[in-house]
């Protein structure tokens, strides 16, 4: 072999070698699935009597389905500026947040819950709940030396999208120990059921703080919480510290704190 033959073996090698180190030309691949979609069912039977039990009910997306819809904004509150923030005619801005929803609710669903002495519980959906808040403001005011006692009351409206399926009349209340069946119908989907057996509700045997056992704790210090063993099983206790008077409580700016959930 030349030179003029080494040389040209040479370039080819290059060539080669340049080539194959430049990478495939990368796209987005559209990605399709071909199944029949089914129900997701997630339900919460609540011992405690002050909250709800409920069922919440979905169907499968497809893989280019968004996950959740765009349904409104709330208004979150109002942001005053401070002195540093102020602007020329702006004291502050209304704060917004955006409000989705699941795309895949299903909202026609036969929801059935019942127990084993017979008794038979529809659950209905429910999109939104509505509470009215009642503010009274003292705006008392003062006039030519004269005190005028004046209240103005502002009723608030606040909508609350919960999507779920509740026992809209009221006569649902779940007992500890007890076997418990769900059955769901669906148009278009096959039936779903489900069973559980509620468990037992825990005792609570003593409370400690310093040593000792109180019935009023300081919430800014450490305190024990003792109840009674029910083998078995797992559940989750939670808890607030409550506070009898917000403003004249000296603890209430310097502990932040108060609400604790823990699964044992």
């Amino acid at each position: 072999m030349n030179f003029k033959q080494y040389y040209q073996s040479l370039y080819i090698i290059l060539a080669l070698n340049f080539l194959g180190c430049l990478g495939p030309e990368t796209s987005w691949e559209d990605l399709e699935s071909n199944y029949d979609h089914v129900l997701n069912v997630f339900g919460l039977m609540n011992l405690d009597s002050g909250q709800t039990s409920f069922i919440g009910l979905y169907r499968t997306t497809d893989l280019d389905e968004l996950s959740q819809n765009f349904v409104g904004v709330d208004t979150v509150g109002y942001y005053e500026f401070d002195d540093e923030e102020e602007k020329e005619g702006e004291d502050g801005y209304w704060v917004i947040d955006s409000i989705y929803e699941p795309a895949a609710l299903i909202r026609d669903a036969m929801v059935l819950v019942s127990d084993d002495q017979g008794n038979s519980y529809e659950f209905s959906f429910v999109e939104k709940i509505t509470f009215i808040d009642t503010i009274y403001l003292d705006t008392t005011f003062t006039f030519y030396g004269y005190s005028f006692d004046w209240d103005t009351t502002i009723y608030d409206t606040n909508n609350i999208r919960i999507n779920f399926y509740l026992d809209t009349t009221g006569t649902f209340n779940p007992q500890p120990e007890t076997n418990y069946q769900l059955s769901i119908t669906a148009p278009g989907f096959d039936p779903v059921s489900g069973f559980l057996t509620t468990p037992m509700i825990p005792t609570i045997d003593s409370l400690v703080q310093r040593g000792q056992a109180a019935d009023t704790i300081n919430a800014s210090e450490p305190f024990d919480i003792f109840w009674g063993s029910q083998g078995n099983g797992k559940g989750m206790i939670t808890g607030e510290v409550l506070f009898n008077n917000q403003e004249t409580d000296t603890t209430w700016q310097e502990w932040c704190g108060g609400f604790f959930e823990q699964a044992v």
